[in-house]
């Protein structure tokens, strides 16, 4: 089962960051066309081409920022492409239907498009195997969004309404996920589940600018736990343990390990992975921090915290995710994206205020 959390959203910082993708895009004159502006032969498929979202999410939280990924399998390359994304069901005639806004990473690779500043193409038409941009979904009530990549191969146009070079998103409703009180129901599932958690961090100084450290940016080492409803490691709205203290302003898991091993048969599984320094890094260089852990009908949740650092007291994390379901099953998959917190333990409203 693949049970993965991706963090992208990050306190005062992100309208900051939303702002400066509009301040890079140029101005339209007209009409924006979606299709590669080549002249060529146009075939379906993808031959190797593909589209991805960093975690592969179902869905999208408003605001919220991801990484993008236009990858050619080897031997396979690609000298020019487009990339867009629309709201669904429309042709991107008009500039309202077009959805979110991307975010250049390297100039030197990819650029907007002179004459369609929705659009993300390649800055020099060259052999490439992969390009990387950000985008920021839309704002809330913006519905589902198709995100479309076209692709240039010699003088052959690949292009894809379904498949690998087409990804929907809708939208998530925010609501019940992040209140202090869920009602948690008995779980009749059979046997044991098996997770694995990954933990993607995109906080960077490209997506939040806005008084971001120069040095020693992490995520600390994730601890938690899978277990029982009798047991909550932390909650929203309630009172920091001395672990989840440790954790939320030095980034030790030590105390909160030791709360957790001491509450004996309502934990099945102590959820550990790696620290990443520093806070943001492509996938390519190291392999995002990950964990197994398993569940049982009688300790269905699941829990976590890592710290966001350097910060006062600030942390990401899950408080008694239920993963069995109501028709007596195990849950497939989870993707989240998650929210900062304040432990409440610290004052500070900057990342570098000393404890």
């Amino acid at each position: 089962m693949d049970f993965t959390w991706r963090f992208l959203a990050l306190l005062l910082a992100l309208p900051a960051a939303i702002g400066s993708f509009h301040d890079e895009s140029p101005v339209t004159d007209g009409y924006c066309n979606r299709i590669v502006r080549s002249q060529g032969s146009r075939r379906d498929g993808n031959t190797g081409f593909n589209l991805q979202i960093e975690g592969n999410p179902e869905f999208y939280t408003p605001g919220s920022t991801y990484r993008v990924t236009l990858s050619a399998t080897v031997p396979s390359y690609f000298r020019g492409f487009t990339l867009i994304a629309l709201r669904e069901g429309e042709d991107g005639d008009r500039e309202e239907e077009y959805a979110g806004n991307f975010q250049i990473i390297d100039h030197e690779d990819t650029q907007f498009m002179t004459n369609c500043p929705y659009a993300v193409t390649e800055s020099t038409p060259r052999r490439r195997t992969r390009i990387q941009v950000f985008w920021t979904a839309p704002a809330v009530d913006s519905g589902c969004v198709i995100l479309k990549a076209s692709i240039v191969q010699k003088r052959i146009i690949w292009f894809q309404d379904d498949g690998a070079l087409t990804k929907r998103l809708c939208e998530k409703v925010l609501g019940e996920e992040y209140t202090t009180e869920k009602p948690i129901q008995d779980c009749c599932a059979c046997g044991t589940a098996k997770y694995r958690l990954t933990f993607y961090g995109n906080w960077s100084e490209k997506t939040h600018p806005k008084d971001y450290p120069k040095f020693a940016t992490h995520w600390s080492a994730i601890i938690g736990a899978s277990h029982s409803k009798s047991y909550r490691l932390w909650e929203y709205g309630g009172f920091a343990s001395d672990g989840v203290k440790q954790v939320a302003e030095w980034g030790s898991p030590v105390k909160m390990e030791e709360e957790i091993r001491q509450k004996g048969e309502s934990v099945l599984t102590v959820i550990k992975a790696k620290a990443q320094w520093p806070a943001w890094q492509p996938l390519n260089v190291r392999a995002a921090p990950s964990a197994e852990f398993s569940v049982d009908h009688t300790r269905h949740l699941m829990s976590f915290l890592t710290m966001l650092g350097p910060s006062p007291d600030w942390n990401v994390g899950l408080s008694a995710e239920d993963l069995c379901t109501k028709d007596c099953g195990w849950v497939q998959k989870v993707i989240q994206d998650l929210i900062p917190w304040d432990a409440g333990t610290d004052s500070g409203v900057t990342y570098l205020v000393s404890h």
